[in-house]
């Protein structure tokens, strides 16, 4: 199955007041009718099931969620060394998974490449529709983010109406658990802080996202709405990243404009793209997490490093 777009399919405003998780785009409705037509096949290692969900007390409204199949039945993660590992032919990648996995290829209606894109299911699913974004699958790209890896995501978010779904990418030693170009796309039914926080200025189209337990680096989407011009300015912070072996990861979600008074709005009208530098980090159980053991793993996990790379990051984008 393939799935077309172009420019006019984006869709730059939504609201959540007037949304479900599953409910939506075209895109939306493709990918959710294919990842639960998957999950009736018996395609993936568990059916989902989230034992229980919690919002922790506290100003951050950090989300917990208890999924014990994850851990007991996902595949070994891969044994990663480096930052920069060479892609391994022998090791499992996604160009060994089964057909049935694969939820459909994406294709922009003015691609004259011979790049094959496609979404496919996560087989040890966290969330709702908890699919893999493969950039150029068959190119054996190894899990470094590429401005055109990046332009693709932004423009799948375009593609959802839906501010539940969500973006995400771990770097080597940042998590990631296979050394193979990709996203991670789910759907999650609860209100961010991180869509609506405030943030300051860094330089250029950088900002700073600096009253939160996890300190890290910021853009949206700009004013010309083009999503190549978001994807060069957070390429320039990740290949930065790389070039300096740092650890990192990637969130992108709808959210409100940096410059919105309304903290509090239901109105989503633009596409925020976190990054975080970091270094490994420690896990806590499920039943006796609070919001204050979030908030030290997660100063732990990027204050330091946030603090190494900010001066030089500033210089980045002050020409």
């Amino acid at each position: 199955m393939k799935y077309e777009y172009c420019k006019t399919d984006f869709i730059y405003e939504t609201s959540r007041s007037d949304s479900s998780v599953q409910s939506g785009s075209v895109f939306d409705s493709t990918l959710q009718n294919t990842w639960k037509a998957a999950l009736e096949r018996g395609v993936f290692r568990y059916v989902l099931n989230i034992q229980h969900s919690k919002i922790l007390e506290g100003k951050f409204s950090f989300v917990a969620q208890l999924n014990t199949d994850r851990a007991l039945k996902r595949r070994a993660p891969e044994e990663i060394t480096s930052l920069t590992q060479p892609f391994d032919h022998d090791r499992f990648n996604f160009t060994k998974i089964d057909e049935t996995e694969i939820l459909f290829e994406l294709r922009r209606k003015c691609d004259t490449t011979t790049n094959r894109h496609c979404v496919i299911i996560n087989e040890s699913p966290l969330e709702f529709g908890h699919c893999l974004l493969l950039p150029s699958r068959l190119n054996c790209l190894p899990q470094i983010a590429t401005q055109h890896s990046l332009q693709l995501a932004i423009e799948v978010m375009l593609l959802s109406s839906n501010p539940a779904f969500r973006l995400g990418f771990n770097s080597l030693c940042g998590y990631a658990s296979v050394n193979h170009l990709h996203y991670h796309g789910y759907y999650l039914n609860y209100s961010m802080l991180l869509e609506r926080i405030s943030v300051q200025h860094l330089s250029g189209p950088c900002f700073i996202l600096v009253n939160y337990p996890a300190k890290g680096f910021v853009f949206q989407l700009p004013s010309d709405k083009r999503p190549e011009t978001l994807a060069r300015d957070v390429f320039k912070l990740t290949n930065f990243l790389v070039c300096n072996n740092v650890a990192h990861n990637i969130y992108i979600t709808r959210g409100t404009h940096f410059s919105s008074s309304h903290t509090n709005s239901k109105i989503c009208n633009t596409i925020r793209v976190y990054v975080w530098a970091r270094k490994s980090s420690s896990e806590a159980a499920y039943w006796s997490l609070t919001e204050e053991q979030v908030v030290e793993m997660l100063s732990d996990v990027c204050e330091g490093t946030f603090g190494q790379v900010t001066d030089s990051v500033k210089e980045l984008f002050e020409d």
